[in-house]
C-alpha cells in the first residue's frame, strides 16, 4: 500500500510534526511492514530543513530540483494565498 502526504506550508507551523508523526504512526503499526509505503511530497523544498527529523523508512518526492521555499512572499493574507496558488500550479 502506497501513502502520500501533500502538505505544503511556508511558515513553521504544528502542521509540520503532525505530518511526520502521522508518517511514523502508519508504518509502525501497520501489519505488514513490507507492504507499506509511505512518502512526504515535497512541492517547494519546504521539507528540506525537517531532513534529520524524518525517519528513514519515510521517503522525500522532491517535485522541483530548486528550492522556492525562502523566495516565495508571506506575511500577510494576499502574499500567502499568492504563494499557496504558485505551490498549487
Amino acid at each position: 500500500m502506497k501513502i502520500f502526504y501533500w502538505s505544503p506550508f511556508i511558515s513553521k507551523v504544528a502542521t509540520v510534526s503532525s505530518v511526520i508523526r502521522s508518517a511514523e504512526s502508519i508504518i509502525k503499526y501497520c501489519d505488514d511492514k513490507k507492504k507499506i509505503n509511505v512518502s512526504i511530497i515535497d512541492a517547494i523544498g519546504e521539507w528540506d530543513n525537517y531532513r534529520n527529523n524524518i525517519s528513514n523508512k519515510i521517503n522525500i518526492i522532491k517535485l522541483n530540483d530548486k528550492n522556492y521555499f525562502n523566495s516565495l512572499p508571506r506575511g500577510d493574507f494576499l502574499k500567502s494565498r499568492f504563494s499557496y496558488l504558485f505551490i498549487f500550479f
